[in-house]
Formats: C-alpha cells, sequence, structure tokens
C-alpha cells in the first residue's frame, strides 16, 4: 500500500477519534467553577445572575461588557443608589479599575465582591482608605508580608450570619461536590478584622469595618467596609452562590439575605475582572498550593486545554510512528536535462529544404496555423472562407488582408504550387501574425 496513503489514513483516523470524543463531552457535565452568568453548569451562576435581574423592586441588572474604568459610572443621581457585583474564583482589578471603584463606592454606591482570592493591593486600598480619602496614599510598609486570604479544606461549610436579623439557629450547610460526590476543597476566610483594616492606625474609625457572616462559627467570610458615601461588602464563598447550590431552599435563603445589603438601585455585574485563584495567589507571593496533585490536573480539567494536550499526544506518536521507519537512501543528483527541441526543429527542416520538400513544409505550417486557431480561437478551419477571415481577423487583431493571404495558401498547397520563394514569404506571413496576434 502507498506510504502516503498509510499517513493519510492514520491522520484521519485519529482526528476522526478525537472528533468522536469531542461530540460526547459535549453531552458531559462541566464541573469546573467557572461563576459564568450565561452558565447552567453546576458552578456556573445562571441563576443568581437571573435572581438579581428582578430582585430590587426599583433596579435593573446591567452587564458590564468592558473593563471596570470603561464602563463604571461614577457620577450622576443613580450612583448613590447604584450596586456593583462581582462573584467569581478570583478577583483582578489593575490600578484604573480599582481607582474608578473606589470612586464609584466614595461617590455613595456599593460594591458586592465575593471571591476566593484577591490581590494584596486591594485589601490595602479598602482598609487604607478608612482612614483617608480615594486619593490618599498608603505607607511604605503597610501589609507588607501579609497575603490576602487563609483556607480551611474540608468537603462542607456551615455558614451563618452575625446580624441578629439574619442570624439562623441553623446554620446553612454548603458542600463541594464532583460528579455528585463530595471533595475536599481550600474555603477562603479572613483570618480576623484586624488583618482587613488599620483600626490600629486610626480607633476613630472603628466602626467603619462590620463583621456581617462567618462559617464553622469562627472563621470571618463576610465583612462591610464603609467608605465616603458608600461601602464595599467584602465576600469570601462565592461557591454558594453558584447553580447548584441555589437549587437548595436553605441555600437561597442565604444568598437572599447576603443580597439584602444592596441598595435599591441598578445593579452593574461585573464580567471582566474574573480569572483563576492561582493568579492571584502567585500575585500575592503566596506559597499556598491549592492542588497538591499533578500540575496536568488543571489542565485535564479544562476542555479546550484537554483537547488540545490529546491531539498534541496525538500528533506526537504519529510523528514517532512514521518517522521511527528506515529513512530513504539519498537520491543522488542528476545533470540538469538541456532542451534541444530547437536544434530537432533546425535538423528536420534542413533535411526536409535539401530535399526539396517544400510543399510539405509548408502544408505542416499550414496544420500548425488550423491547430493554433482552433485552440486559441476556438474557430473550426476546415472551410476557410470569408467569414472565417473576418471572425479570425475580429478576434486576433489582424488586418483581414494579412489573414486572407494566409488562407490563400491553402490552395496553392494543394496544388503543388510552391516554389523556394514562396515557402519563404509563407514562413515571414505565419511570423508576423504568431507575434502580433491577440
Amino acid at each position: 500500500m502507498n506510504r502516503y496513503l498509510v499517513i493519510g489514513l492514520v491522520i484521519v483516523t485519529i482526528l476522526g477519534l478525537f472528533f468522536w470524543l469531542g461530540q460526547r463531552s459535549k453531552n458531559r457535565i462541566n464541573w469546573q467553577e467557572t461563576y459564568e452568568e450565561k452558565s447552567k453548569e453546576p458552578y456556573g451562576t445562571f441563576i443568581m445572575h437571573d435572581i438579581l435581574r428582578g430582585y430590587l423592586p426599583t433596579g435593573k441588572l446591567e452587564d458590564l461588557k468592558e473593563k471596570v474604568s470603561n464602563a463604571l459610572p461614577t457620577e450622576g443621581e443613580g450612583v448613590t443608589t447604584a450596586n456593583y457585583v462581582f462573584i467569581g474564583d478570583g478577583f483582578f482589578t489593575d490600578t484604573a479599575d480599582l481607582d474608578k471603584l473606589m470612586l464609584f463606592v466614595h461617590n455613595g454606591g456599593r460594591a458586592f465582591i465575593s471571591t476566593n482570592a484577591v490581590p494584596n493591593y486591594f485589601l490595602k486600598r479598602i482598609s487604607y482608605t478608612v482612614c483617608d480619602t480615594v486619593h490618599g496614599q498608603e505607607p511604605e510598609d503597610f501589609f507588607e508580608d501579609y497575603h490576602s486570604f487563609k483556607f480551611d479544606y474540608g468537603d462542607t461549610a456551615k455558614l451563618n450570619f452575625k446580624h441578629p436579623q439574619l442570624y439562623e439557629n441553623h446554620p446553612f450547610i454548603t458542600d463541594y461536590v464532583i460528579r455528585n460526590e463530595p471533595y475536599s476543597y481550600p474555603w477562603s476566610y479572613i483570618d480576623t478584622l484586624e488583618s482587613a483594616s488599620v483600626l490600629h492606625d486610626c480607633p476613630e474609625k472603628t466602626s467603619s469595618i462590620a463583621l456581617i457572616g462567618t462559617f464553622d462559627h469562627t472563621k470571618i467570610n463576610f465583612i462591610k467596609v464603609n467608605y465616603g458615601k458608600g461601602a464595599v461588602l467584602l465576600h469570601t464563598t462565592p461557591l454558594v452562590f453558584s447553580n447548584i447550590q441555589l437549587l437548595d431552599s436553605s441555600r437561597l435563603r442565604y444568598a437572599e439575605k447576603a443580597f439584602s445589603h444592596l441598595q435599591n438601585g441598578i445593579i452593574y455585574w461585573d464580567t471582566k475582572s474574573r480569572v483563576a485563584r492561582d493568579v492571584i495567589n502567585r500575585m500575592n507571593g503566596s506559597n499556598i498550593k491549592l492542588d497538591k496533585d499533578s500540575p496536568l490536573k488543571y489542565v485535564l480539567a479544562q476542555p479546550s486545554l484537554r483537547w488540545a494536550w490529546f491531539l498534541f499526544l496525538g500528533l506526537v506518536a504519529a510523528y514517532l510512528i512514521f518517522v521511527a521507519k528506515r529513512r530513504q537512501r539519498i537520491i543522488p543528483v542528476l545533470e540538469e536535462k538541456t532542451n534541444t527541441s530547437l536544434q530537432f526543429i533546425k535538423t528536420i527542416g534542413l533535411m526536409y529544404f535539401r530535399q526539396d520538400e517544400q510543399v510539405s513544409i509548408c502544408d505542416m505550417k499550414m496544420k500548425q496555423f488550423q491547430t493554433f486557431v482552433r485552440e486559441r480561437y476556438k474557430l473550426l478551419s476546415r472551410n476557410m472562407d470569408d467569414e472565417f477571415v473576418k471572425a479570425l481577423a475580429l478576434k486576433s487583431g489582424i488586418s483581414d488582408s494579412d489573414v486572407r493571404a494566409i488562407t490563400l495558401y491553402e490552395k496553392r498547397i494543394l496544388h503543388n504550387d510552391i516554389t523556394e520563394d514562396v515557402m519563404i514569404e509563407f514562413h515571414h506571413l505565419l511570423n508576423r501574425f504568431y507575434k502580433n496576434c491577440k
């Protein structure tokens, strides 16, 4: 069997296998924490997003399609009752985004941020602004070695609120499952209120940071930081707002109580600041490893990365299979062939000329001319009458007289009325036609 045919069949088979596996994967449930508002997978936020759309009596929900610095309004009457909502595994904003967000809060807005990890500079900013304005400068040694959140591993967490009107005797049980099986999960929490504030530097502002909720009775997962006319609501358990959690009536009640801290105005839902918490932890210089398994686990957990990895392995295997075969011997370099057709034509023409075969030579030239006309202009040359002459002259751009002069030689060839001078004239006439025709 042809070697290239075998290679083609192997490649088609591999691609067909990947296509089949890809079609099967479409029907599988994605258990990754995406927190995407359009995702109906277990750890998407489609339900929470839909609830917030009609949650407030006079408010509405608007998705921010661009970065916070470009899309979040900070001025106008509506800002004093507006809300900013972020739900994601990791929360990332650059300096421009953070300035815009804090200005939004300073002017009366409320920022509800539920995430497993935030940058150190974010905690510095919201804590330091307790004692200063949105444009204040931080001390150089402020929060020098502090990492944003701590983690506690377990497959469940017991959430509750501190406020008497929100507190319930039975905590809200939140569990982490994959394929309906419980798995250990790194639950984020704030170590102490002092870890998120600089109240020891400004004791007169002790009421600016309030504890709202905890998990496992002692670990802080929900605080409120007053700033300017507004407040930042920092929540460290975004998992409770995912689709699979909100299917339970108890967790749905928890979500309603958590979002009761919003103002009765428009809700701006941030879709652009989500990153993986590992990204934030590396950025913070944290040595905490959330995943004790192989680094390949993350690649295999992402559908697009998983299929890219499998495709790479398949191509490497195919390459090794075919390259491992004996290579073909080096083909020796052959001398370049020379074109001797012109010399051959001259030799044959001289032979005819010496044998006084002018009629045969002209007959061959006439046939070549007719073949040329038929192939180039699609004209039949059986009867080279006036109609043929006019058509050829029109298509070739040669005058009627020259075309008619060529056709007259057909009769002279038939009657053997060809001398040496006639042959030369016929030759020049054809050359002129070939050089000037379109």
